[in-house]
């Protein structure tokens, strides 16, 4: 017994088999490159907006660095006080006991000040002033490991 291979319901269900999944293949390629597109188009547009999100609150907080600055540059309590600080570090080998209390007092007097610059709304955690030998006077949250 001979089993034909070719007829015509044989070549019909190939051919139609072989349209059916070309156009299967040609519609899911074209599906699979349009939602990528879109997916990259939607994942740039929300890096775009977390950047632009991050810009903006980099420059409310640098703006409230700023104001805070500029109180102090300008404020005549600070410089008034800067300035003892910066006498009585003039010569420290030969400080007395009188010097290190005034001292330790202008420093003290330095950051209530800074404090209240800082105020109940902490728009800064700390305030540091350093002198031109590397001492500090500073007020607020410290984060330093000593």
């Amino acid at each position: 017994m001979k089993i034909r291979l070719r007829t015509i319901q044989a070549n019909l269900f190939f051919s139609y088999s072989a349209l059916i999944i070309v156009s299967l293949l040609i519609f899911a390629v074209s599906f699979y490159y349009y939602t990528s597109s879109l997916l990259k188009n939607r994942a740039s547009q929300s890096h775009q907006s977390i950047c632009e999100s991050i810009c903006e609150k980099l420059d409310l907080e640098l703006q409230k660095i700023n104001t805070v600055s500029m109180n102090i540059c300008y404020s005549n309590l600070v410089k008034e006080h800067f300035y003892k600080h910066l006498s009585y570090n003039i010569n420290p080998d030969s400080e007395s006991n009188e010097l290190k209390v005034a001292k330790y007092y202008n420093a003290k007097e330095s950051m209530d000040i800074f404090m209240a610059i800082i105020g109940p709304s902490q728009m800064v955690s700390q305030i540091n002033l350093y002198d031109f030998s590397g001492e500090m006077v500073g007020a607020g949250v410290s984060n330093t490991d000593t």
